[in-house]
């Protein structure tokens, strides 16, 4: 017997999560669909001998007081969740021999820069006016929910690169800007608009959380479930029907067949329109750009157990590079060094993450080969790269070989399986500056009653995924309702101040 909802979501990740607990708040019969046993995608964690290790979530920027991934957090029942705000160099950066550190907030941010750099001073200045000029833009949309008008806004047809380039005139300036480019798939491409949203972010306060990411995950899913909506885990969805313009249904791998009048996917648009049991959904054009999106590169990540008392616990994160010229992928050159904490007081850590990217074709020999039964080759192309990141980091963490216990490690090939994005992307769709209206999507699909969801829209990271589920529940329940419920109630004009 075939059950009926207001709303299916595909994916249990965050973006999903939210809109789940968006509609239930509002009154839909929800229902969230996840394929794996864990629910959370990039924020699941896992456990070995103890530890608790994140699998993609690392820090997140924008939770203080007044900034706006607090408000939205509070919204979601979030801020009680044990975040730990990070030191106020919260990164530091290598390039080849030398050495800089970003701070929080924006005008100690520029004065920062202008003691590496006196000489452009007034340029740095101007930057973080950027920043601050582009995080208040999306302030306002958000406040009434109308979408960006990207065929003409400056900041999504400016490319970052050049935008950093004409500014400052200094390569080595457009690297160190772009110094903590692990946290998005940097390119010469990349729009103004989401550089400076992702790093403005992170500059306004930079946290990390206590205990692992998946209390998020499990705060929403409790949240929606208390709420009226369900959440159902290792529930893989099939197929979904398509019939005279809509989804009929959404039928389960193991035969279960249930009907709503919307369906939101949070999976990446290539894998969601996959799913689709007919090849007339949409028009040719439509499915092939879809098909031929270019998606940004992989990463892999050695999760390594400490030994007790050994590792000085930091509480900022290591970006190093081997060189300069970062405006481009290089595995192997680029490596992010994590540390995480048990507890708010830590003196040592137990377990650190370093990630570098991975290009699909180190992995792609091994598809359609099983998560626990790989063979030999592949583990030694693990083992390989985990020795080399050590290697790397050791430079910077005096002795971290002689502290290794155990390292688990992870590739594109593992973060395909568990998120179904291809070939692994980190963070979904490329966006282009010169191509706008390809690579930034709506919610809205080419059928009628299905939306997106999730990273591949239009921005990705914590925060932009955020922002996105509000733009996907505002296709159902209208742009006024979700600007009245999130933001309404709380006063934006009070508490959205610029720091």
């Amino acid at each position: 017997m075939s059950q009926k909802y207001d709303t299916i979501i595909i994916g249990g990740g965050l973006s999903g999560l939210l809109c789940g607990y968006l509609l239930s708040k509002k009154g839909q019969k929800t229902l969230v669909l996840e394929q794996d046993m864990l629910l959370g995608g990039c924020l699941q964690s896992f456990k070995r001998h103890g530890q608790t290790f994140d699998t993609g979530f690392h820090y997140v920027g924008g939770l203080e007081e007044g900034q706006l991934l607090n408000l939205l957090f509070k919204y979601f029942h979030l801020m009680d969740l044990p975040w730990k705000k990070m030191d106020k160099h919260f990164d530091e950066i290598f390039i080849g021999e030398q050495h800089y550190s970003f701070v929080t907030g924006y005008d100690d941010f520029a004065k920062q820069m202008s003691a590496y750099f006196p000489n452009k001073a007034n340029q740095f200045q101007q930057y973080v006016n950027i920043l601050k000029d582009i995080h208040t833009s999306t302030i306002e949309r958000l406040q009434t929910m109308q979408q960006a008008d990207i065929t003409s806004d400056q900041w999504f047809n400016t490319s970052a690169y050049d935008y950093l380039k004409s500014t400052f005139e200094d390569d080595h300036i457009v690297d160190v800007l772009a110094g903590t480019s692990l946290k998005m798939d940097l390119d010469k491409k990349m729009p103004l608009y989401v550089f400076a949203h992702i790093n403005g972010s992170f500059i306004e306060s930079a946290w990390r959380i206590i205990g692992g990411g998946m209390q998020v995950a499990d705060s929403l899913a409790n949240d929606i479930k208390k709420m009226g909506g369900e959440v159902l885990t290792k529930m893989p969805v099939a197929h979904l029907h398509f019939e005279n313009g809509y989804i009929q249904y959404v039928q389960t791998e193991n035969g279960e067949i249930f009907h709503a009048d919307h369906i939101i996917s949070s999976l990446h648009p290539q894998a969601t329109f996959h799913l689709i049991d007919s090849e007339n959904f949409a028009r040719k054009t439509y499915i092939w750009r879809m098909n031929h999106l270019e998606n940004s590169t992989g990463m892999f990540t050695a999760n390594i157990l400490l030994k007790d008392n050994a590792i000085p616990y930091q509480n900022r994160n290591l970006h190093i590079h081997q060189e300069g010229n970062l405006w481009q992928t290089r595995y192997g050159k680029d490596i992010l060094v994590s540390f995480t904490t048990d507890k708010e007081d830590a003196v040592y850590t137990k377990n650190i993450d370093i990630l570098t990217p991975m290009s699909w074709e180190d992995v792609a020999a091994f598809v359609g080969t099983h998560r626990n039964s790989r063979p030999e080759k592949y583990l030694q192309l693990k083992q390989n790269t985990a020795d080399f990141l050590i290697d790397r980091a050791e430079n910077y963490i005096p002795d971290l070989k002689e502290q290794v216990e155990q390292v688990y490690t992870s590739t594109p090939l593992t973060y395909q399986e568990y998120t179904s994005t291809p070939n692994g992307s980190a963070y979904g769709v490329k966006k282009q500056y010169d191509n706008v209206l390809t690579t930034f999507l709506t919610p809205k699909t080419a059928v009628k009653n299905l939306y997106l969801t999730g990273q591949s829209l239009n921005l990705h990271g914590i925060l932009g995924t955020t922002i996105t589920s509000l733009y996907t529940c505002a296709e159902i329940l209208g742009a006024d309702t979700i600007a009245e419920e999130v933001f309404g109630r709380q006063n934006p004009k009070k508490v959205l101040l610029i720091q």
